[in-house]
């Protein structure tokens, strides 16, 4: 049941991540489903830093050498310096300031997978799958809602990924968060988030290379032939 919960929630959350990019076309154009298309790539980049190719590493951890408090406040070390190294991205390729905005509220949007991770691989220590697929169910539901909603209604790709990331980061608080106090009973210290983070470096790098290179063809393409031409590969297929 835990299994069927999960696999249902995931594909139901993706599934309406790749809905997004079919219905910008029809409800904004195809220079907005471009945008939307270089929000996916360069943020599914600057993710992979963020999540540290840690899942595994803590989903595995059954001894406990490292407490649900270091791995969460890892990830909010990570989830900074993911952002930091994303605007950097941004400053030296020169986008437009409306598609800056956009990709940095996208980063945002997706960071709340990120932090959703430490308390899915805490979960799955304990058997409980179910609960972070009932929260991608609730967040893939709320985020296909609000972005037709949104985007009829103001004209703006910016505007609606940001109330998307801001009611996508609140759901994870209030569900997620608020199920996983159980993990929250002991402290931990910055020494032992820095000796978390040194020994998932490894993991970090061949999990940022590996989601680098199948997009990095598509970032040149998104250059050469423009936002438009890219939008409609993007309604198809996903980064």
């Amino acid at each position: 049941k835990s299994v069927m919960w999960n696999t249902f929630g995931s594909f139901f959350y993706y599934f309406c991540q790749w809905l997004m990019t079919v219905l910008v076309v029809r409800l904004s154009g195809l220079e907005d489903a471009g945008t939307l298309t270089l929000c996916i790539s360069i943020s599914n980049i600057w993710i992979s830093l963020s999540s540290f190719g840690m899942h595994n590493y803590q989903a595995s951890d059954t001894k406990d050498k490292y407490n649900f408090k270091t791995y969460l406040y890892s990830r909010y070390f990570t989830g900074g310096a993911a952002l930091f190294a994303c605007l950097i991205y941004l400053v030296a390729m020169g986008y437009s300031f409306h598609t800056n905005i956009c990709v940095v509220f996208y980063f945002l949007y997706r960071f709340s997978e990120s932090l959703e991770d430490v308390y899915y691989a805490a979960f799955q220590k304990s058997w409980r799958i179910d609960i972070p697929g009932k929260s991608m169910l609730i967040r893939g539901l709320i985020s296909i809602v609000l972005f037709s909603g949104i985007l009829v209604g103001t004209r703006s790709l910016a505007w609606t990924i940001g109330i998307i990331f801001a009611v996508c980061m609140l759901t994870v608080y209030l569900y997620d968060a608020k199920r996983g106090r159980i993990f929250k009973t002991q402290g931990t210290d910055r020494r032992m988030v820095k000796l978390l983070i040194i020994e998932c470096l490894p993991l970090a790098v061949y999990t940022l290379l590996n989601t680098f290179v199948p997009i990095a063809p598509k970032l040149i393409q998104q250059h050469l032939l423009g936002n438009a031409k890219q939008g409609k590969k993007g309604s198809i297929t996903t980064s």
